[in-house]
């Protein structure tokens, strides 16, 4: 069988979780994708995918990861302190796996804690009911910051540019004598 596309292979994911009506696995495929974890090869190593015949001879090409080999993975595996912590949190939501989250939860970006709170609200069956957006107070403040280092990169391509030594070529009309 050949390697399905990233989206190919999203799309066989999820026919899983829902033919097996499983919030759990869905949840944490959610938080392996929203993190960009089902891109990596070494994750795909433990995704098996198979086609399926329903009793009206229907086929359905399905795929599912092997959770309890995840945790070998994110021991062993290559990438950094965040992935190590979004693995095992992953394999806890699918597999029930018990993780510290006073080790996975501390020092997670924006990006990352938003795709964990999206991940318990699908765990928890209420994804669809609730929206997970920015606070007025962070919008004003990522604005803030985004402009401060906007004026900061301008500041420093001026000064960049009033400190820059201008060559001259021996031929520049500033260098050649006035003929008399």
């Amino acid at each position: 069988m050949t390697e399905p596309t990233p989206d190919a292979l999203r799309r066989q994911l999820r026919t899983w979780c829902a033919r097996a009506s499983n919030q759990f696995h869905r949840a944490a495929i959610d938080l392996l994708d929203d993190t960009g974890l089902l891109d990596h090869p070494e994750v795909r190593a433990h995704i098996e995918v198979a086609t399926i015949t329903d009793r009206q001879g229907h086929s359905t090409t399905i795929a599912w990861i092997k959770w309890s080999t995840l945790p070998r993975f994110q021991q062993t595996g290559p990438f950094g302190s965040i992935y190590d912590r979004l693995v095992p949190l992953a394999v806890s939501i699918a597999h029930g796996t018990p993780v510290n989250l006073q080790a996975v939860l501390p020092g997670l970006g924006h990006h990352h804690a938003r795709a964990v709170l999206a991940a318990v609200a699908r765990a928890l069956g209420i994804a669809d009911d609730v929206d997970i957006t920015d606070a007025p107070s962070y919008v004003a403040a990522e604005q803030g910051r985004r402009q401060a280092l906007s004026r900061l990169l301008a500041d420093n391509a001026r000064s960049a540019d009033e400190q820059r030594p201008t060559y001259l070529s021996p031929l520049h009309p500033e260098h050649i004598a006035p003929q008399v």
